[in-house]
Parts: structure tokens; C-alpha cells; sequence
């Protein structure tokens, strides 16, 4: 894929964070997207101002601009794929609708306690891999994916470090991050159809 010069990559991840999760305090933000840009509450601002963004109690939400920019990014992010590319992006959204079920269950699992925790975090660790070896070929068309990536490693490792909140219950929690992923890959996936 060529990279779009109308389409700036922090101001992207910015809005597309938001759509994602709808209304986002300053502080989530910048802790999931200040690690790979550069001057992220900058962003914000500027996106703020040309008002994409907007502030409603110590949160930012997409103004309609704002949402009409984040689908026309995305459309221009898909058309911009091959058809090989676009496939492979309708394959992985099957893989990870078959593997939100496979999390959803081993959460209820932790949940209920139904299983040892050890268990449960190799089911993890196995949905884990099965996301690296679906994502890594898009990568190179979709580098914004690799955030996702970097964030469920993240999470799983705080996970097998004994901090099992992590599963779930914190805002960058496994689950919590796969499915902002699998949003985004829907989102995606839907500019296509």
C-alpha cells in the first residue's frame, strides 16, 4: 500500500482511537498512543481546534466532522490496498471473530474461577499467537495494527507477571485491546462492503 499524503498518521490514530472507544480521557490516550507518536496531546489539540475533537468532561469525543474524517480516512486506507490485501483483511476479521469467542469464554472462565489461572493464561498466550501470525502480513499495509499488537503483549505480559487484572479489568487489559483491534479491523472491513 502507498501511503496517502492526505491521511496523517497521528491525527488518524487519534480519531480512530476515539470512534473506537467513543469518549477517551486525555490521560488513556496518551498512555496507548503517546508510546509510538511523537507529541500526541499536540495532536489533539490541533484536531481540537479544526474541530474533529471536542472536550466534554475531561474527555474527548468525535464531533460529526470529526466522524465523517475517521470514515473517509478509512476508506481511503482500504482503497489503497491490493486485492491480495483486502482478502487477507476479510480473512483476519474471520479469524478474530472466531478467536473473540474462544477469549470471551476463557473471561468468563477467570470470572467464575472455573479454571486455574494458569490455564487461563495459556489460552491466552494461545489467542496471542494466533493474532501475531494473522496480523503479520498486513503489517507492512497497516502499520497502525501494530499498536494493537504491541499493546496485547503488553497486557500479557503483565498477565504472566502476576497482575491478572490484566485480563480484563483494567482500560488496557487483553480483552479490553482486542477488541478496540477487532473493532478497528470491522471498521475496516466494512468500508469494503
Amino acid at each position: 500500500m502507498q501511503s496517502n499524503p492526505k491521511i496523517c498518521h497521528e491525527e488518524f490514530a487519534v480519531l480512530n482511537f476515539i470512534d473506537i472507544k467513543y469518549s477517551v480521557p486525555l490521560d488513556l490516550l496518551v498512555s496507548v498512543l503517546g508510546k509510538n507518536f511523537k507529541d500526541i496531546e499536540t495532536v489533539i489539540e490541533k484536531l481540537v481546534k479544526e474541530g474533529y475533537v471536542k472536550e466534554y468532561e475531561k474527555s474527548f469525543l468525535l464531533t460529526e466532522l470529526g466522524r465523517e474524517r475517521v470514515k473517509l480516512n478509512r476508506r481511503e486506507i482500504v482503497n489503497g490496498l491490493t486485492n491480495e490485501e483486502k482478502q487477507l483483511l476479510k480473512k483476519i476479521d474471520s479469524t478474530l471473530c472466531d478467536l473473540s469467542y474462544f477469549l470471551q469464554y476463557n473471561v468468563t472462565k477467570f470470572q467464575l474461577r472455573a479454571d486455574s489461572q494458569r490455564d487461563i493464561i495459556n489460552s491466552i498466550e494461545e489467542i496471542n499467537n494466533e493474532v501475531t501470525l494473522a496480523l503479520k502480513n498486513l503489517l507492512p499495509s497497516l502499520p497502525h495494527l501494530k499498536i494493537y499488537l504491541d499493546r496485547l503483549e503488553e497486557s500479557l505480559s503483565k498477565i504472566r507477571d502476576g497482575n491478572i487484572l490484566f485480563i480484563v479489568y483494567e482500560p488496557n487489559s487483553y480483552y479490553y485491546v482486542f477488541y478496540e483491534m477487532r473493532t478497528d479491523i470491522r471498521n475496516l472491513v466494512s468500508e469494503m462492503e
